[in-house]
C-alpha cells in the first residue's frame, strides 16, 4: 500500500470535534471542552497570520479553541497537523506562511523533512525574529 502524500494527509476527510475531557489534562479540569482540529483548520489559521506577524503554537491552540467554543485545543493533534501543513506546502510549492508560526524554538521544526533554513530566510525577510 502506497503511503499517503502530505497533501493527501492535509486534505483528509476529517471534521473538527469538541469533546469533554474525561480527566484533567494540560491544566484543564475534567469536563473542559477539548477541540480536535483538522489539518485544513490549522492551515486556515496559518494563512490568517498577517504579513510581518508571528504566532506560537500555544497562541494558535488558544485562538482555535476560542473560535470553536472550546476551552482548549488538543496539543498533540495541533502539532501533528502543523507539521502536515508545513510538509504539504513544501511538497506542493504552496505559499502557506508556516514560517510565521514555526520559529527556531518550535518542536515541529525538528520534525520537518526539508531544509528549515528556508523558514529562517522567510522569517528574516519579514523582519521576524529567528
Amino acid at each position: 500500500m502506497k503511503a499517503k502524500s502530505w497533501n493527501e494527509k492535509l486534505r483528509c476527510d476529517m471534521q473538527p470535534e469538541v469533546k469533554p475531557l474525561g480527566k484533567a489534562f494540560g491544566g484543564f479540569p475534567a469536563g473542559a471542552r477539548l477541540l480536535i482540529p483538522t489539518p485544513m483548520m490549522v492551515m486556515g489559521y496559518v494563512n490568517s497570520i498577517p504579513l510581518g506577524e508571528s504566532r506560537t503554537a500555544q497562541q494558535m491552540r488558544a485562538d482555535l479553541a476560542a473560535q470553536n467554543d472550546a476551552d482548549t485545543t488538543c496539543p498533540l493533534c495541533s502539532g501533528i497537523f502543523l507539521r502536515i501543513v508545513a510538509e504539504a506546502a513544501h511538497e506542493t510549492g504552496a505559499d502557506v506562511p508556516v514560517w510565521r508560526i514555526i520559529d527556531a524554538k518550535s518542536p515541529t521544526r525538528k520534525k520537518l523533512s526539508f531544509d528549515v533554513g528556508l523558514l529562517d530566510k522567510r522569517r528574516a525577510a519579514e523582519g521576524l525574529p529567528a
